[in-house]
């Protein structure tokens, strides 16, 4: 879903973003499927600093539903891959992409005319290690307001990577089987706005994008 409401409802009917594998070819992988947004801007082919957009659409939507300027509260962003398809997409061209490229929290700062943007890279623990920092400035009394977000993207080399040491190519995810066969690739982005702006001391959950 490409809003909260969106995303709730097809949760609530049951429905799988799970489909063939696009902006690469499939043929090269034996994992030919991953949760991917169709957002109608890709036309089948990858898209340089697509993280960056869509993660940007995501904190825009979050800080409208919280009337929060996206510049007015910092920013902490969790990713594991950040704008490693950009670099991938250059390097496919012959060329050595700019920082400003591939500096996923320098494009959001432009973007979003933000000048306090924190980006964790920390693999799979990405959004939990932003989410406690944004606690940890709320409980300090650093700010009343922090915007927490997370993005990644599908990239050739990540998908190659699972591809190759993944023995079954699974053909969903069950996390909690009591047999899961491993892990397929996904995409996406979400943001949040915490507040200690409450009648108790404990941060409040303003709005999800």
């Amino acid at each position: 879903g490409a809003t909260s409401e969106a995303t709730y409802r097809e949760l609530c009917e049951g429905r799988s973003g799970l489909g063939p594998l696009r902006g690469f070819r499939p043929e090269q992988f034996a994992g030919r499927h991953a949760y991917q947004i169709d957002d109608g801007k890709q036309n089948g082919r990858s898209e340089p600093g697509r993280a960056t957009r869509l993660l940007g659409d995501a904190i825009r939507q979050a800080c409208d539903d919280a009337g929060v300027e996206p510049g007015d509260a910092p920013i902490i962003v969790g990713t594991g891959l950040a704008e490693l398809r950009t670099l991938e997409l250059a390097a496919c061209a012959g060329r050595v992409p700019s920082s400003g490229e591939i500096d996923i929290g320098r494009a959001i700062s432009k973007q979003l005319s933000a000048p306090d943007v924190t980006t964790v890279v920390n693999a799979c623990s990405a959004s939990l290690h932003a989410l406690a920092l944004a606690l940890d400035l709320l409980e300090l009394g650093e700010t009343e307001e922090v915007v927490v977000a997370g993005v990644d993207v599908l990239t050739a080399s990540m998908h190659g990577l699972l591809d190759r040491v993944q023995p079954v190519v699974p053909d969903v995810v069950r996390p909690f089987d009591s047999g899961p066969k491993g892990v397929i690739m996904g995409e996406g982005a979400a943001a949040l706005v915490l507040s200690s702006r409450s009648s108790g001391a404990a941060p409040q959950v303003r709005s999800v994008g």
